[in-house]
């Protein structure tokens, strides 16, 4: 295949790019190298499997300093059925987005910027009609997430993401760079920029082979234009524009649109003086964000060492979750040494920085000492708020350095920032193609004493941002956005302590047809900075919830997303209408056209009449696809669909309708009769026949049959259990399922030779891993994890598997940084940061346990199961008061119809709190009983056995079941059975949570098993049980068990958890 060339039409410009290679394929049976590095984006599955990018083409317009790059991305679907998409992507440094779309219908619907809780809650509604939302969000720092739904089987999906960003001269060069390297082969590829560089940009200073040959004769200060199309291309790095300031270039320029600035200062500052030459402490974290390319970040590391003067006293401590001392030696001498140091280590955990400086802080430093934190800056365990982080840092004696190292592209900015004010500098180290002379300028850059600190300010406006800017370098470039008060002209000044250094005098103004609007996008986006900082740094809570507000008003009304806003698509303008949204944001959206800058018409367009149809008979479609449940379903079909139209009460997330009311408590309905069906495999998966799959009442989420995956072929159909009363007939043997096949040695041999053929398969690892799990063959998965990771370090069932295998052989260590490292793969998922909180505490460390369902809960406090599993953790860490509160706080709360049993769970869970509040601290009982009266708390009722399920994957339908001693199983369609077995509700729209419990446990053993009864879009289910015995005979206090599962779609997984002895505790199977 030809390539196409890359196009340069000017002298003023260099383009350095890395073109990609046809991948040959490995020979059949050797394993290939490890996974790339991180990708720049990507789209999967919600088990992380890839979607094909089949397309990108990516428009960029530059004009001196303000950049707007737009990607046009086209995924396609490799799975048999339909599915909800994740697509992730890590911009460059200070990017921010503007524009995300979809194309529906064969036209892009531009998403609204929405606030974070309200977007995900109507995201939420859109799921369970089987619609077409999408929702992107920023997850930590610069990684930012959607979801996509629906993805129909083998369909392609379209996305448009566009961001703008600063590109200020560093060193006296204006670097633009597209992020590609780690990117898998596309189909088709596309990149094209349109360049004005600003009057005296005009001397090229790059060199070397990456410099390409320019055309003689180009004329100069015109717009230049930079292309390039590819097709089956594998990029090898990103795509780099850079040019530099010519002698003269003005020190000081400004450009103006409406009543917004832009002040830019070239200031004349002294190189700092030489480097002092005292002891170095690498602060090096080893979490498990820090696995994927982890073998280039030790490469960096090792080659930052060597660039050190070779007597330099050098000391490692690695850092994840725990802080562990690796070493001290000159730096010569870390040569061979620190790949095995830190290989032995491993790279696994989530990041308590807060633990990790404060460590530091603690130690009698040497004067002089220079601290290097390499890290992205993402604290995810621990104290994670960024004001405590700068608490810790401000700990370390005056005479004490702390810079930042970052390798590779994704970090938190601010945090870094925040943590090295006034004592240090951030330097990247990207991995880049000549990683020699990239660590050496960042070991010249750490050593480099600080530059002096500068102030901007301007008298003429109503804000500026930013005004401070520590450690300015030779040949750095200042950039100062300001909103001008009517009538005033640019007057910023920059000054050192009291010595004005320039001032802004003149200004060029920037026509509102191309650049203007983007100025004052950035204008807006450096306002937002400033609410930011303001608020990490103020002490009233009720002007910090002013400034929150503030940030969320501007978001919205000016298209720039930020951590508490979302940008939501949904698939007609009357979803917009219906919904509330507004369509008629302030600010318009900005796109790459052929010339430039160009406005995106936001002219609605009609539904047709074929689509209102294709609408109205989607859900009889689906209907066809799935079996029903029981009558309770039905009165919700319809009712979820929209807002309720009143306010919603103060201090109250605001509530989807129908809701269940905070004044009224659900009683348990009953079911149908009847019995399970199908059993298990291997003790792993469980097809149940085609005819189990049809229920005898209306399931209130249909799922179409395109989200079915073909049935596999019927088991024989065990008898059905008849219909029981209290004092009815005992069946005569208990369901199959409760005796699970272990999977054989020779199903073990054939899965890991499926593994060495194709280790990049994600598939043949989790079935050969649960095949391991089940024959507990525990020594063979660890083993096999720990190879694992190195293949597919961003796969949450990498650390599951490994902490299980962990935990059952009594490394607990290992386990606890196992399950802390769920964290790190998805810093801004709800699901997954509980299920991380509940595996920490299940490993017994409830401190760290606390941080992830915190955050869960912040993200999402109209999930119900993110007030009770923090709630849990608490009350089973003697926090009783606050794991109080954090349940009353959620009873008072409206949740969306499909929570139908969720305020008698928790009304009863807070009396275990509140029953074992007291018998610990007997002077509350007045007190506690006051409180309970008045919320309708029942604090007399006990449950001997009490088992939980709740699941992590929306619009899913999983079952509880319990089998009794006597072989009698309660489930939905016998949901009380004769030994007093009661289940409350079955939940069949998502999340949960079921409850089966009694007052009264039978003699023997009870098996607990779950079913994955309707797969819905998102494929694999994970969730948690908990297992709660609180019995009054015995006088014991109430002991608590937490059991992860996870359940696949193909066959309809049945599952075997836990077989509880009467007198003991569960015994997972």
């Amino acid at each position: 295949m030809r390539r196409a060339p890359l196009l340069l039409a000017s002298p003023l410009l260099l383009a350095a790019f890395v073109l990609g290679a046809r991948p040959q394929p490995a020979a059949r049976g050797v394993a290939p190298v490890p996974a790339p590095p991180e990708a720049p984006l990507r789209l999967s599955d919600p088990d992380g499997q890839e979607m094909r990018l089949e397309e990108l083409s990516a428009r960029a317009a530059v004009h001196g300093m303000l950049s707007l790059t737009e990607l046009d991305l086209t995924f396609r679907n490799p799975h048999p059925r339909r599915m909800e998409g994740r697509f992730t992507c890590v911009l460059p440094p200070g990017a921010a987005i503007s524009r995300f779309a979809k194309e529906v219908n064969g036209r892009l619907m531009e998403g609204e910027v929405v606030e974070r809780l309200k977007a995900n809650r109507v995201y939420d509604e859109i799921l369970h009609q089987m619609r077409d939302p999408a929702l992107l969000e920023q997850d930590q720092g610069n990684r930012f997430s959607a979801r996509v739904f629906p993805i129909e089987a083998g369909a392609r999906v379209r996305l448009v993401l566009s961001y703008s960003r600063l590109l200020p001269l560093r060193g006296g060069k204006r670097t633009f760079s597209l992020p590609l390297r780690g990117l898998p082969t596309i189909d088709r590829f596309s990149f094209r920029a349109l360049l004005s560089p600003l009057p005296g940009e005009a001397v090229a200073t790059a060199a070397g082979p990456a410099a390409m040959a320019l055309p003689p004769g180009a004329r100069r200060g015109a717009v230049e234009t930079v292309e390039l199309e590819e097709r089956a291309f594998t990029p090898k790095g990103d795509v780099e524009l850079s040019w530099a300031s010519a002698p003269g270039t003005p020190r000081v320029r400004t450009l103006v649109a409406d009543d917004f600035a832009l002040t830019s200062f070239l200031p004349q500052v002294c190189g700092p003086a030489s480097a002092t030459n005292g002891p170095w402490l690498f602060l090096f974290d080893t979490s498990a964000s820090a696995a994927e390319a982890s073998a280039r970040r030790v490469d960096a590391l090792e080659r930052v060492l060597a660039a050190l003067p070779k007597e330099s006293e050098v000391r490692v401590v690695a850092f994840d979750q725990e802080v562990v001392p690796l070493g001290r030696r000159s730096a010569s001498a870390w040569a061979g040494r620190i790949r095995p140091a830190l290989e032995e280590r491993g790279f696994l955990g989530g990041t308590d920085l807060a633990a990790a400086l404060a460590t530091v802080a603690a130690e009698r430093l040497a004067p002089g000492t220079r601290i290097v934190l390499v890290s992205d800056g993402v604290a995810t365990l621990g104290d994670t708020e960024p004001a405590r982080l700068e608490m810790e840092a401000r700990k370390l004696a005056a005479n004490v350095a702390l810079h930042a190292l970052v390798l590779g592209s994704r970090q938190d900015a601010d945090t870094l920032a925040l943590v090295t004010r006034g004592r240090g500098r951030v330097v990247l180290l990207p991995f880049g193609d000549d990683p020699v002379s990239a660590a050496r300028d960042a070991a010249a850059a750490l050593s480099r004493p600080l530059g002096p600190d500068l102030e901007a300010d301007d008298a003429g406006a109503e804000w500026s941002f930013p005004t401070r800017f520590p450690d300015v370098a030779p040949g750095d470039e200042l950039i100062v956005l300001s909103r001008l008060r009517p009538g005033a002209t640019p007057s910023t000044r920059l000054r050192q302590a009291d010595r004005e250094l320039l001032r802004a005098s003149g200004a060029a103004p920037l026509p509102s047809g191309s650049f203007g609007p983007l100025l004052a996008r950035e204008a807006w986006t450096a306002y937002l900075a400033h609410l930011a900082e303001r608020e990490r740094s103020e002490a009233s809570p009720g002007v910090r919830e002013a400034l929150a507000n503030e940030q969320v008003k501007v978001s919205v009304e000016r298209r720039i997303l930020v951590p508490r806003t979302t940008l939501l698509v949904l698939e007609t303008e009357e979803d917009y209408r219906r919904f509330g949204l507004d369509r008629r944001a302030l600010a318009e959206i900005l796109a790459v056209g052929a010339t430039g800058i160009e406005r995106v018409d936001r002219a609605p367009f009609p539904i047709a009449a074929a689509r209102e149809e294709a609408l109205r008979t989607r859900q009889p479609e689906a209907q066809a696809g799935a079996g029903r449940k029981d009558g309770r379903a039905q009165r919700d079909e319809g009712a979820n669909l929209a807002f309720a139209q009143a306010a919603p009460a103060p201090r109250k997330a605001e509530a989807l309708s129908p809701t269940v009311a905070a004044d009224r408590m659900p009683e348990p309905e009953a079911g149908v009769s009847g019995g399970v069906e199908g059993g298990v495999l291997g003790g792993v998966l469980g097809p149940v026949p085609a005819e189990a799959r049809t229920r005898t009442a209306g399931s209130s989420v249909p799922v179409p049959a395109s989200v079915v995956a073909p049935a596999p072929p019927a088991a024989p159909r065990p008898a059905e259990s008849p219909a029981r009363t209290v004092s009815g007939v005992r069946p005569v043997s208990a369901p199959a399922w409760i005796r699970p096949v272990v999977p054989s040695a020779d199903e073990v041999a054939r899965l890991s030779r499926e593994v060495k053929e194709n280790p990049l398969g994600r598939d043949a690892w989790n079935r050969l891993s649960e095949a391991l799990a089940a024959r507990k063959e525990w020594s063979a998965l660890l083993d096999l994890s720990r190879r694992w990771q190195e293949y597919d370090p961003e796969n949450p069932q990498v650390y599951e598997c490994r902490g299980e295998a962990a935990l059952a052989l009594g490394k607990t260590a290992e386990a606890r940084r196992a399950f802390g490292s769920l964290v790190e793969v998805a810093p801004g998922k709800p699901e997954l940061l509980q299920r991380a909180g509940l595996l920490l505490f299940r490993a017994g460390d409830a401190r760290l346990a606390e941080a992830p369902l915190r955050q869960a809960l912040k993200i999402r406090p109209d999930r119900a199961n993110a007030s009770r599993h923090l709630a849990l953790v608490l009350w089973r860490s003697g926090k009783h008061a606050e794991a109080a509160r954090v349940l009353e706080e959620a009873l008072a709360r409206d949740y969306p119809g499909w929570y139908r049993n969720v305020r008698r769970v928790l009304a009863e869970e807070l009396a275990l709190v509140w029953r074992d509040w007291i018998a610990r601290e007997p002077d509350k009982r007045s007190a506690i009983e006051r409180r309970a009266r008045e919320r309708g708390v029942d604090l007399a009722r006990r449950d001997a056995l009490r088992v939980t399920l709740a699941w992590e994957t929306d619009a899913n339908d999983v079952d509880l079941h319990v089998v009794d001693p006597s072989g009698e199983e309660c489930f939905y369609s016998h949901p009380r059975n004769a030994s007093g077995l009661e289940l409350y509700e079955d939940v069949t729209q998502g999340l949960g949570p079921e409850v089966i419990r009694t007052e009264k446990a039978a003699p023997g053993t009870y098996s607990v098993g779950v079913n994955y009864f309707a797969a819905g879009p998102m494929g694999v289910a994970r969730g948690i049980l908990v297992v709660v015995r609180d019995d009054s005979r015995s006088g014991a206090a109430p002991t608590v068990e937490v059991l992860p599962f996870r359940l696949v779609p193909e066959g309809r997984d049945m599952k075997l958890l836990a077989r509880i002895e009467t007198g003991g505790h569960p015994v997972a199977r």
